[in-house]
């Protein structure tokens, strides 16, 4: 079941299989920046179509949605791991965080958190999905 909240420009889920699968299919109709955020996901998936276990209440599931991205898309996945471990240092600064290249966080020897990069093209629209699990 979907419980959809739209609050300006973010769509809050109670569940859905993927938050970038949500976005990548309503892409068009969402905004630039658009975030979709989800309480658990039945079928989250990181790089390769690995799975991504995504248990109700326990993390973070979110996807932006960023059209007009004029870079190639593996760049997305670059900024958008950057801006991740750049958080967990301001925000906890005595962390011990680091970026395994190019999409997943560590803390120590445990990885907290991982991206998945989707791109978006139909007709003149074109974008992409930067997808987070923390």
């Amino acid at each position: 079941m979907i419980a959809e909240n739209k609050v300006e420009s973010i769509v809050w889920l109670d569940e859905i299989d993927s938050t970038n699968k949500y976005a990548l299919e309503r892409f068009e109709e969402l905004q630039d920046g658009a975030l979709v955020c989800a309480m658990s996901q039945t079928a989250g998936r990181g790089r390769h179509q690995r799975v991504w276990q995504s248990p109700p209440g326990e993390n973070v599931y979110a996807s932006f949605v960023v059209k007009n991205f004029p870079d190639p898309i593996h760049r997305a996945s670059w900024i958008g791991s950057l801006a991740v471990l750049d958080t967990f240092a301001e925000l906890l600064p005595d962390l011990d965080v680091w970026l395994k290249w190019p999409n997943d966080v560590y803390c120590r020897e445990r990885k907290i958190a991982g991206l998945l990069c989707e791109g978006y093209a139909r007709g003149e629209c074109r974008g992409v999905v930067i997808g987070m699990g923390v």
